[in-house]
């Protein structure tokens, strides 16, 4: 089954999102209409993305400081 995500662009250049984004070239190519697809279970890509977001929280708090 097929599920959409959406996420904030700046998690496009994430590395974590970086090495997703090569595997789906290597899948699918680069010339997809419509959403962008990802060879990925939806759990494996709510992880990904908690990582991410927890990085992104842990900047900021350190910016604060």
């Amino acid at each position: 089954m097929i599920k959409k995500f959406v996420i904030p662009i700046s998690y496009l250049h994430h590395p974590l999102f970086l090495k997703l984004l090569d595997r789906t070239q290597g899948m699918y190519g680069y010339h997809i209409k419509g959403p962008l697809r990802v060879p990925c279970f939806a759990d494996d890509f709510v992880d990904l993305r908690r990582r991410i977001e927890k990085e992104y929280r842990f900047s900021a708090l350190e910016l604060k400081i």
